[in-house]
C-alpha cells in the first residue's frame, strides 16, 4: 500500500511539483483535435460522477430536513425564536432593503430611530442577498429552509472538487467531501442556524486557488488571483469571523509549503515565486478593492459597535476530550429552547471526530508517511486543532452557553495565545477552527482510501502479469510531478506504459498467457479480484457509518422542527399601519418578536429588536443597564422581577418611548408577564389599551395624555396570579382615577 501510494506527491499542495507535460507530448496521436476529443471523452465520466455525488449529498441533506420538505417549507421551521428566529430577520431585512432600492448594509426596520448596521452582525449578508428573490416570493421561512438544505451540499461539493484534483479514485474524494460537508461541526451549527459558521463552501475553493498559484501553475496567475480575491470578498460578506480563520489557515499552509520547498527544492521554488507573487498579489489587490467600503462600513459606519460582542468567546476554545467523545454538550440541552431556539437533542461537540476517524487518519499517516499530501494534511490538521483549543484548557464543556464559561488559568502554553491579541483574531472564536480542521482530516482520510485503492489495483495488475499502474504517479489530469522522472523506453512520461501503435493486436500476459484462456479467469481468481475491488468501497462505507452512527445517537436526525406560529396582529392590523408608524412590542429584546416582524413581511418598524447595536459607550451590551427603560421592558418579558410603578420608573420609560418616536405599543400573550406589563404601560401611557386580534394595543401614543399618578404598588396589587391583563388594566385605571381625580381614557 505504501509503495502504490507514494505518487500522491505528484499533486500534493507543496512546491516542487514538476511542470506540466509539454504541448508536443500532449498532442501525440492526432494533434490538437485528437487531444481535445480525448479530453471531451474523459470529461463525461467526471461530469457524471460529480452529478451522482451531488445527488447523493442532496438526498442526505433532504433526509436531514425531511419534516420541512415533506410538507410546506414556508410553514415549518426549527423555531421562530432564539438564534433560528434571529436569522429569519437577518434574511428578511436585506431583502426588504433591496426591494426599496436601498443598500443592504443598513436597515432602519429595528432599533428605530438608530437602525442596525448589518455588516456589524453575523447576518450572512452575501447569502441573504443571493436568495433575496426567494424571500420576496415565498418569505424568509422558506428562504432559510432552502439555505439550510443546500449549505452542507455546497460545502461537501467544494471539498469534493478539491480532493478530485489530488486523488485518482473519485469515490475517495466523494467520501472526503461527505465527511467535510456533513461533519459534526456542520450538523451542530445547522441546528442553531449558525450559517456564518456552517457555510464552509469557500475554504476548499480558496485552497484550490492557492494550490494552482503555488504548486501547479498551469493557468495564468492573474485570473486565478482575481478568483481568489472574489472568494475572500464573498467569505467576508458571509462571515468576517471565518474569513479571518481561513486567512490564518492559508498563511500557515503557505508558510509550511514554502519552508518545505526551500529545503528540498530551492531552485524550483525560485522559479515559481514570480508567478505565485503575481497571483497572490492580484488576489490581495482585488480583495482590498472590493472590501474597502464594506470593511469601513462595519468598523466605522453608522451604528457600528466597538470591540467583540462576546469577549469570552474569543478566548475559549474546544476541549481535548470532545475530539474523541460524543454527547458532551449536555449543558446546552437545558438552554436550547430559550437561548438557542432548538428543541431537539443538543448533539455532539463541534470539534468531535471520534475514535474511528482518528484511527483511520493515524493509520494513513503511518502507512503513507512519504506522501507529501498526507504530510501536509496531517500537519495542518494538528496545527489547526491545537489552535482551536483557545487560550485556556476549558474544564466545563458546553458551559459557554451561559455566558460565564469556566476558564481555569492556563497551566500550559497554547498556540492561540500567539494570535489572540491581534486586531482581527481577537474577535474570532478559536473553537470554530474545528470546521477547517475537518477539511484537512478529510484530506488525510481520503488520501488513505485512495492509497488503499492504488495498492489493490497494483496487486491485481501484478497478479495478471502486467505492470502496476501506480495511480498516484501522475495527477488526475495526466501531469507528472517532480518526484517522478520520465520512465525508460516504452513508457510515457511519469512511468506509465506508452500507448501501443495503432493496429497492434492486444497482448496476452500473466495468467491468460500461461493457461491460454485469454479473457477468462478461474472462478477463484475472479472472486479474489472482485473482493480486492470491493475492499476500498467497503472500508470507506465502514468509516462513514462509524462516524455517522455516534453522531446520530446524540442528535435528532431528521432535525426537530415545528409549525411556525405568528400572533394574528402582526399579519392583520400590523400589516396595515400608517407609513411612519413605530411599534414598541412585547416581548422585548427577543428574536421571537423580530421573527414575527420578518414573517409578516417587514411591514412593522420596531423600536427594539435583537441585533448587535452600540450602547452608550459604543460597545454592545448583552444586558441593559439597571434602571433603564430597556431593563424594565426586559423585566416585563420575564428576564427579571418586574419593576414597581414608581414616578421615576414611569418617567424613565415614558421618556424612552418619546425618544424612540413610538406611535403604537403592542403586548401579546406570549410576554413573560403580560398582565403586569399591560397594567404598567397603562400607567405610563395614561390610557387603557384596545383589544385587537388577540393583542393589547395602544395607538396614537404621541397624543396620549401624561402618565397616571398611582401608588407605586398599585399595579402589583392589581395583579393576582389569575387576573387577565384586561382586568389588571381596569384595576389600575380605577386606582388612577381615585388618586388623581382624572378620568382614565376609555377602552377601544
Amino acid at each position: 500500500m505504501r509503495q502504490g501510494a507514494e505518487g500522491h506527491a505528484a499533486t500534493v499542495a507543496a512546491p516542487g511539483t514538476g511542470p506540466a507535460a509539454p504541448p508536443a507530448t500532449r498532442q501525440r496521436g492526432g494533434g490538437r483535435h485528437a487531444t481535445a476529443g480525448r479530453r471531451a471523452g474523459h470529461r463525461v465520466p467526471a461530469v457524471a460522477a460529480t452529478a451522482a455525488v451531488a445527488a447523493a449529498y442532496l438526498a442526505l441533506s433532504l433526509a436531514m430536513w425531511w419534516p420541512v420538505w415533506s410538507g410546506h417549507p414556508s410553514s415549518r421551521f426549527l423555531c421562530a425564536c432564539g438564534d433560528p428566529g434571529q436569522y429569519l430577520w437577518f434574511f428578511a431585512a436585506p431583502a426588504e432593503a433591496l426591494r426599496h432600492g436601498h443598500l443592504p448594509f443598513f436597515t432602519g426596520a429595528d432599533y428605530h430611530p438608530g437602525g442596525v448596521n448589518m455588516l456589524d452582525n453575523p447576518g450572512v449578508l452575501a447569502l441573504a442577498v443571493a436568495v433575496s428573490p426567494v424571500t420576496w416570493a415565498f418569505g424568509p421561512v422558506a428562504t432559510v429552509n432552502l439555505v439550510l438544505l443546500v449549505t452542507p451540499v455546497l460545502s461537501a461539493l467544494a471539498a469534493f472538487a478539491l480532493l478530485r484534483r489530488w486523488l485518482r479514485w473519485w469515490p475517495a474524494a466523494a467520501l472526503g467531501g461527505l465527511f467535510y460537508g456533513f461533519s459534526p461541526f456542520v450538523i451542530s451549527e445547522l441546528q442553531y442556524v449558525h450559517l456564518q459558521a456552517a457555510f464552509l463552501a469557500i475554504p476548499p475553493l480558496v485552497l484550490l486557488c492557492l494550490d494552482e498559484l503555488l504548486v501547479r501553475q498551469r493557468r495564468r496567475p492573474v485570473p486565478v488571483g482575481i478568483a481568489l480575491g472574489v472568494l475572500a470578498t464573498v467569505q467576508y460578506l458571509v462571515s468576517p469571523e471565518m474569513v479571518v480563520l481561513t486567512a490564518l489557515a492559508a498563511v500557515i499552509g503557505t508558510a509550511l509549503v514554502v519552508a518545505v520547498a526551500a529545503r528540498r527544492h530551492p531552485e524550483e521554488l525560485r522559479r515559481r515565486v514570480p508567478a505565485a507573487v503575481r497571483g497572490v498579489g492580484t488576489g490581495c489587490a482585488v480583495a482590498v478593492a472590493l472590501l474597502a467600503y464594506p470593511v469601513w462600513y462595519a468598523l466605522e459606519g453608522p451604528r457600528h459597535t466597538v470591540g467583540a460582542p462576546w469577549p469570552f468567546i474569543a478566548k475559549t476554545g474546544n476541549t481535548l476530550a470532545d475530539f474523541l467523545l460524543t454527547g458532551r454538550d449536555a449543558s446546552r440541552q437545558a438552554l436550547q429552547p430559550g437561548v438557542f431556539g432548538y428543541f431537539g437533542k443538543a448533539g455532539p461537540a463541534q470539534n468531535y471526530l471520534g475514535p474511528t476517524v482518528l484511527a483511520a487518519a493515524a493509520t494513513t499517516v503511518v502507512l503513507l508517511r512519504r506522501s507529501r499530501l498526507v504530510q501536509f494534511g496531517a500537519v495542518m490538521a494538528v496545527v489547526l486543532a491545537a489552535l482551536s483549543l483557545g487560550t485556556a484548557l476549558v474544564g466545563t464543556p458546553g458551559a459557554f452557553a451561559t455566558g460565564a464559561r469556566h476558564m481555569p488559568p492556563a497551566q500550559w502554553w497554547l498556540p492561540w495565545q500567539l494570535v489572540a491579541h491581534l486586531p482581527l483574531a481577537s474577535e474570532a472564536s478559536p473553537g470554530r477552527l474545528a470546521g477547517l480542521t475537518d477539511l484537512f482530516v478529510a484530506v488525510v482520510c481520503a488520501a488513505g482510501l485512495d492509497g488503499l485503492v492504488s495498492h489493490v489495483r497494483s496487486r491485481t495488475a501484478r497478479g495478471h502479469g502486467g505492470r502496476a499502474n501506480a495511480p498516484g504517479r501522475v495527477g488526475r489530469d495526466g501531469s507528472p510531478g517532480l518526484a517522478q522522472a520520465d520512465g525508460p523506453a516504452g513508457t510515457a512520461p511519469g512511468g506509465d506504459p506508452a500507448p501501443a501503435p495503432a493496429g497492434t493486436p492486444p497482448q496476452v500476459t500473466g495468467h491468460a498467457a500461461v493457461t491460454g484462456l485469454a479473457g477468462r479467469r478461474p472462478s477463484v481468481a475472479r472472486r479474489r479480484a472482485l473482493a480486492r475491488r470491493a475492499l476500498p468501497a467497503a472500508a470507506g462505507l465502514t468509516v462513514a457509518a462509524a462516524v455517522l452512527a455516534p453522531v446520530g445517537a446524540v442528535t435528532d436526525l431528521p432535525y426537530a422542527t415545528r409549525p411556525v406560529a405568528v400572533p394574528t396582529w402582526y399579519t392583520t392590523a400590523g400589516a396595515h399601519l400608517a407609513t411612519g408608524s413605530v411599534v414598541l412590542a412585547l416581548p422585548w429584546g427577543l428574536s421571537q418578536t423580530s421573527a414575527w416582524q420578518a414573517i409578516a413581511g417587514m411591514h412593522v418598524v420596531m423600536a427594539g429588536g435583537d441585533a448587535f447595536v452600540p450602547g452608550p459607550d459604543g460597545r454592545f451590551q448583552p444586558k441593559p443597564a439597571p434602571g433603564s427603560a430597556e431593563a424594565m421592558l426586559s423585566a416585563f418579558t420575564g428576564y427579571s422581577a418586574p419593576p414597581l410603578a414608581t414616578p421615576g420608573a414611569v418617567a424613565t420609560l415614558r421618556r424612552a418611548i418619546d425618544r424612540w418616536q413610538v406611535t403604537t405599543v403592542v403586548v401579546t400573550g406570549t410576554a413573560g408577564s403580560p398582565a403586569y406589563a399591560v397594567g404598567f404601560l397603562s400607567v405610563v401611557l395614561g390610557a387603557l389599551p384596545a383589544r385587537q386580534d388577540g393583542a393589547f394595543v395602544w395607538s396614537g401614543v404621541r397624543s396620549d395624555p401624561r402618565p397616571w399618578r398611582v401608588p407605586s404598588t398599585a399595579v402589583l396589587a392589581c395583579r393576582p396570579l389569575t387576573s387577565p391583563p384586561a382586568t389588571v388594566a381596569r384595576c389600575v385605571a380605577a386606582a388612577a382615577g381615585a388618586g388623581s381625580g382624572s378620568r382614565p381614557a376609555a377602552t377601544g
